[in-house]
C-alpha cells in the first residue's frame, strides 16, 4: 500500500486525493474530444462538494471551472463555455503597505497624541484651544498611569504637552482641578478596601457589646 506521506499536497482539499488524481489523468489524455468529455465527468464529480448549491448557474459552472484548471496547474487545455482563467489572478502581488518608521518618542502617551496637540495648537479660539487642550491633558495623565501604574505630576503632563505642541499650549495645574483621574483598577481597589472595612466592623461591634457586658457584670 502506498503511504500518503509520499504523495503530492492536495492543490484543493476540498474536492480529495481522488479528484486531483482525476485531473492528472485529464493531462494525460491526447485526444482532445475524449479529454474534454472526461473533463465533464470530472467537473460534475468536484459539484458533488456542494450538494446544496445550485448547480444550474453560470456562476457555480465557472467556479468549478477555475477549480478544475487550478488544481492542473493551469496546464489543461479543454475547450468549454468559460475563458480559462490565468494563473496571475489568483495569486496577485499584493501592494506594498506603508508604514510609518517613526519612532514614538514618549511611550507612554503613544503615537496619537502628539498629532492631536499638533492639531490642537492650530485652533484659533483661544476658549475653545483652552478647552481641547485641559481635555488632552487629562487624556495624558491617565495614558501615563495605563502605561507606568503610577500618576506623573502635573508638571510632568503640562511640560510634555508644551514641548509636543512646539510650545504653543503653555497650561498650568488648575486645568486638572485637583481631582484624581479614577482607572478601572483604583475603582477595584476602593470596592475592595470598602468590603474589608464592612468585614471588620461587625467583629469590632461584637468584640464591644462583648467588652459592656463583662464591664456591667464586674461592676455588679
Amino acid at each position: 500500500m502506498k503511504s500518503l506521506s509520499v504523495n503530492v499536497p492536495l492543490l484543493l482539499p476540498e474536492y480529495g486525493r481522488n479528484v486531483q488524481k482525476m485531473v492528472k489523468h485529464l493531462l494525460t489524455i491526447e485526444d482532445k474530444e475524449e479529454r474534454n468529455r472526461q473533463a465533464q465527468i470530472v467537473v460534475a464529480t468536484m459539484a458533488n462538494v456542494y450538494p446544496h448549491t445550485r448547480r444550474d448557474t453560470p456562476e457555480f459552472r465557472n467556479m468549478l471551472y477555475d477549480h478544475l484548471f487550478m488544481i492542473s496547474g493551469f496546464e489543461l487545455d479543454i475547450d468549454c463555455e468559460f475563458t480559462k482563467p490565468d494563473a496571475a489572478q489568483f495569486a496577485p502581488i499584493p501592494k506594498h503597505v506603508p508604514y510609518s518608521q517613526q519612532g514614538i518618542v514618549r511611550k507612554q502617551y503613544g503615537a496619537l497624541v502628539p498629532r492631536m496637540a499638533r492639531q490642537i495648537a492650530t485652533i484659533e479660539n483661544d476658549e475653545h484651544r483652552a478647552a481641547f487642550a485641559a481635555s488632552l491633558a487629562k487624556f495624558m495623565r491617565q495614558k501615563s498611569y495605563d502605561y507606568n501604574h503610577e500618576f506623573p505630576s502635573n508638571d510632568i503632563v503640562i511640560a510634555d504637552l508644551f514641548d509636543m505642541s512646539n510650545g504653543k499650549i503653555e497650561l498650568d495645574s488648575s486645568v486638572f482641578g485637583g481631582t484624581q483621574i479614577t482607572t478601572f483598577r483604583a475603582r477595584a481597589r476602593a470596592r475592595q478596601q470598602q468590603q474589608q472595612q464592612q468585614s471588620r466592623t461587625p467583629q469590632r461591634t461584637k468584640q464591644n457589646s462583648s467588652n459592656g457586658r463583662k464591664s456591667r457584670n464586674h461592676n455588679a
